[in-house]
């Protein structure tokens, strides 16, 4: 449901899809940890553990992927 925490749901993604040791595992578990840190910064919570799937909007994800891309990432990378 929407209170899920969000850190379990992205460390079951990772637990699937990006364990391995190969760049594009890396590179996952880094956009993961950057893209959970900002959604920490823009809520209200005490602590990133605190995230819950709720605080996963479109808007968030859209206000993340600008701010990517005004520190020079393609949108396509993020």
């Amino acid at each position: 449901g929407h209170n899920t925490p969000l850190l379990s749901v992205f460390e079951t993604y990772q637990r699937f899809y990006a364990a391995g040791a190969d760049s594009t595992s890396r590179a996952k578990r880094s956009d993961i940890k950057i893209f959970l840190e900002f959604l920490f910064r823009k809520s209200s919570v005490s602590a990133l553990d605190r995230l819950v799937l709720s605080d996963w909007t479109p808007q968030a994800t859209s206000s993340f992927v600008n701010e990517q891309s005004l520190k020079g990432f393609s949108p396509f990378t993020v």
